[in-house]
């Protein structure tokens, strides 16, 4: 996918270890000021190890939904354990750079977003992360982080606004 860069645009947080539903793909939610991005943690580099076996794991199974769902659950299993103890958020600013722009994999502008939530996945220790954009636009994000800890990044950003109970 590409994202085209704004002028003055900055970063106000992330989120460094989170699987996009519905197949788990590893990435990093990164919100702007401007937008939030879903960006690939294997093209990043950072976590690229975990990252690359899950990319590879949900494209061996050819991307049909439940298999992909099942190789993905599992890999998301193995990558939350290769990162377990490492720091799951960075609230520091600064712009936006070109190499973060060139493994985005999602792109959701503020205006579009409709609502943000924040909560438990029932029979997990993940939390969702959901920004509903409309039928197309919504992201999707689960994350090992507590929902403490995702609604502290959320208030961080003009999607404190549009965030649910």
């Amino acid at each position: 996918m590409s994202v085209s860069a704004v002028p003055g645009e900055q970063v106000l947080g992330t989120i460094l270890h989170a699987a996009q539903s519905p197949d788990y793909a590893i990435q990093a939610v990164v919100f702007t000021d401007r937008r939030v991005l879903g960006v690939s943690m294997a093209k990043l580099g950072s976590g690229a190890k975990a990252a690359g076996l899950m990319d590879a794991g949900v494209a061996l199974s050819g991307g049909v939904g439940g298999v992909s769902g099942l190789l993905g659950l599992r890999a998301w299993g193995k990558y939350k354990q290769a990162v377990a103890g490492q720091p799951g958020i960075r609230l520091d600013r600064g712009p936006v750079s070109p190499e973060l722009l060139a493994a985005v994999g999602r792109e959701i502008p503020y205006e579009k977003v409709k609502a943000v939530s924040v909560k438990k996945v029932w029979g997990s220790t993940d939390t969702l992360l959901d920004v509903a954009a409309g039928f197309l636009g919504t992201g999707r994000w689960a994350t090992p982080l507590t929902p403490d800890e995702v609604r502290a990044v959320v208030t961080g950003t003009p999607l404190a606004a549009k965030m649910q109970a």
